[in-house]
């Protein structure tokens, strides 16, 4: 009878273990896999046709245009379509509004996306590069820039480079009922725009622009936010 040595024992031992543990390795990224698998169904769909699917609770979305933005985001995700990570905003029901993570709102079926003059505004920020320049609280003024731009009429607007600006902000006016900021652009010029009417004839449309940037509305608003650019020029270009 032959006795095995054991050398020869400790050889098929240390390869059973490195079987086991192949197999183990193997098991483990096929649980991976299926989790992934299982995530993925509970992603959103997207239907191609401005239609974004919750797989998990078959609401619908619609994604609004550019300017609207979400006023706190959270980094709690909610879920994901392709490339695109979907997140709750803050105090918000993901049921009504969700946004992702290049900063879009997205509304649930049923949802209005309510249009600037219709909208709970409770404060606007005047910003320049993300910093907060103004802060207004008063809702009559809130009340008359809001007039300033939606009773102007809309003029193609200005192409002109950033050299011929003296200021280039954003206004961003918060409902924070449904947590969505309205942004709006806001301009001046250092000299004064002359544009062309239809029949050929020039007009001064002064040096003062609101529009919005997604949907081509550009209006003259004169010196409807003279009292803001004067003092934060005189501050040299500080925020408050």
């Amino acid at each position: 009878m032959t006795i095995p040595c054991r050398e020869n024992l400790d050889t098929k031992v240390l390869k059973m273990k490195k079987a086991i543990l192949a197999v183990v390795s193997a098991l483990l990224l096929l649980t991976i896999s299926l989790c992934s698998c299982s995530s993925k169904q509970d992603s959103f769909v997207d239907k191609g046709d401005g239609r974004y699917v919750d797989n998990k609770t078959a609401i619908t979305y619609h994604a609004a245009i550019g300017c609207y933005e979400p006023i706190a985001p959270t980094e709690e995700v909610y879920g994901t379509m392709g490339d695109s990570v979907l997140y709750r905003m803050s105090g918000i029901d993901p049921q009504r509004w969700i946004c992702d993570n290049t900063g879009s709102v997205l509304y649930a079926e049923g949802e209005s996306l309510p249009e600037l003059g219709k909208m709970n505004i409770a404060r606007a920020e005047i910003t320049e590069s993300d910093t907060v320049v103004y802060s207004i609280e008063d809702s009559a003024e809130i009340t008359r820039i809001i007039q300033a731009y939606e009773s102007g009429d809309s003029i193609r607007r200005p192409m002109v480079t950033e050299s011929a600006l003296s200021i280039n902000w954003r206004i961003r006016f918060a409902d924070e009922t449904i947590g969505v900021y309205y942004v709006l652009a806001y301009i001046e010029l250092k000299e004064d725009h002359i544009g062309v009417r239809d029949d050929g004839t020039e007009v001064n449309y002064g040096k003062s622009f609101i529009f919005n940037r997604f949907d081509g509305t550009c209006v003259p608003v004169g010196d409807a936010l003279d009292g803001y650019v004067s003092r934060y020029l005189g501050q040299g270009g500080a925020a408050e």
